[in-house]
């Protein structure tokens, strides 16, 4: 929660460039959070649901693989 906030405060940029990519992900940091503290209950069953399926956790590391080389391209390219 704290993290997300930190960063929606710090980087809050809407523009139509890959920088926005950054701020939807502090949103997404910021609404887990939230949801951590006003329901655990749904991010339990959900961790367990991640856990047990092998395809949802590959996917999910394949987008984060490819989100991170497509920031760190965008980051480092100048």
């Amino acid at each position: 929660l704290i993290l997300g906030i930190i960063i929606v405060v710090s980087h809050n940029i809407w523009e139509g460039s890959w920088r926005v990519i950054v701020t939807i992900i502090a949103w997404l940091i910021l609404l887990k959070g939230t949801s951590i503290i006003f329901h655990p209950h749904f991010i339990d069953q959900a961790t367990v649901l991640f856990m047990q399926n092998t395809t949802i956790s590959y996917i999910s590391a394949g987008i984060d693989f490819v989100l991170g080389v497509i920031l760190c391209y965008c980051g480092f390219k100048r």
